[in-house]
């Protein structure tokens, strides 16, 4: 029962709370608090339905600490949003240690691909000459091909944790029927 309950939340909640993150961010460039929480709120519970050992949950704790850190210290000169900081730090909750410096790599190159695109977009839509008005009528065209400067850091964070997750402990434990030490000992043998 345990195991099917964890499915329901590594499996549907968290990709589903990233996702809706994601848009959110889009659309409006802010990332509810509650959507933050409750990433927060669902890992105890499932660190605790898989028999996260002590070691392993502090270091998990640990590396929430420092993330959230790094997210208020982007904040602080503006190249982070709070709440793109308050989720990369829960993002590193439920990564952990050494996913979370996957994670960070990952995060930074779908960031900068993100980014890329963003500028090619701009460029062939407005400074090349190729200007389709229609493209950039109504909310979702402003926000799809609009000349904003700023991008949805929520995105790549979001989309770095799903491309993480599948090969976390989560994804294993799931695997060996919730059994989280199992799950350590083989990602600690290779």
């Amino acid at each position: 029962m345990l195991v099917e309950i964890m499915n329901v939340i590594v499996m549907y909640a968290v990709p589903f709370l990233l996702a809706f993150a994601a848009v959110m961010d889009i659309m409006y460039r802010r990332i509810p608090n509650k959507v933050v929480l409750a990433l927060f709120v669902l890992f105890f519970p499932t660190a605790w339905m898989i028999g996260m050992g002590w070691e392993q949950f502090l270091t998990h704790l640990a590396v929430f600490a420092v993330f959230l850190l790094v997210g208020f210290l982007l904040f602080l000169p503006g190249w982070f949003g709070s709440g793109d900081g308050k989720l990369l730090a829960v993002c590193g909750l439920w990564l952990g240690w050494p996913q979370a410096l996957e994670f960070v790599i990952m995060t930074i190159l779908l960031g900068g691909a993100y980014a890329v695109v963003k500028i090619v977009a701009d460029r062939v839509l407005f400074e090349g000459g190729i200007w389709f008005p229609r493209l950039t009528e109504g909310r979702l065209g402003r926000i799809l091909f609009g000349r904003e400067n700023s991008l949805p850091y929520g995105v790549p964070l979001a989309a770095g944790i799903l491309a993480i997750l599948p090969l976390s402990m989560w994804a294993r434990a799931l695997l060996l029927d919730g059994n989280a030490q199992r799950a350590m000992q083989l990602m600690s043998s290779g």
